[in-house]
């Protein structure tokens, strides 16, 4: 194997290790087509979910399918086209379903998740599963108008704005 070729295989390694453990900033991830972009964000927010974000959302002591929907509900999958947008949450949830069931997630990587107990880590993944389907998986311009709608004000627009055919405000 080249130098070069090992050198990225070395630096794909760190990419994804990055993207289980580092939630304190965010990340760009750049790729080319075909190498791993949506299973790459797919155990990003697998991670998050059982990880960070069910600590910070379980303090409250609810119970697991509150927990749950208040930690879908918070991801936020955006991307180019609706097709990509319902297979990034398509394949959150089978990952999710997957190490409920304590089977292999594609592209999710059991050691890098922050949760060491093998049995509370199914508990949540199920309990996440049951609730995925109200995880915001949206294209970019979706999103946008989605949150111009909510704070139209904020933004500089009036209340009943539309976007014309071109779209332009």
């Amino acid at each position: 194997m080249s130098r070069d070729r090992s050198r990225q295989l070395e630096l794909g390694c760190e990419a994804r290790e990055l993207a289980h453990r580092e939630f304190s900033r965010p990340l760009i991830i750049e790729a080319g087509a075909g190498t791993g972009k949506t299973a790459l964000l797919t155990a990003r927010a697998v991670a998050w979910c059982v990880g960070p974000g069910w600590e910070r959302h379980a303090a409250a002591g609810s119970e697991s399918a509150a927990v749950a929907r208040r930690v879908v509900e918070r991801v936020v999958a955006i991307t180019f086209t609706e097709a990509a947008a319902a297979e990034m949450a398509k394949r959150v949830g089978q990952a999710l379903a997957a190490l409920a069931q304590d089977e292999p997630a594609v592209g999710v990587e059991r050691k890098l998740l922050a949760v060491e107990d093998d049995r509370e880590l199914r508990l949540r993944c199920a309990a996440l599963a049951d609730e995925v389907h109200r995880m915001p998986a949206s294209t970019f311009h979706s999103w946008c108008h989605r949150e111009l709608r909510r704070f139209p004000l904020e933004a500089g627009l009036h209340p009943a704005f539309e976007v014309d055919g071109d779209g332009t405000l």
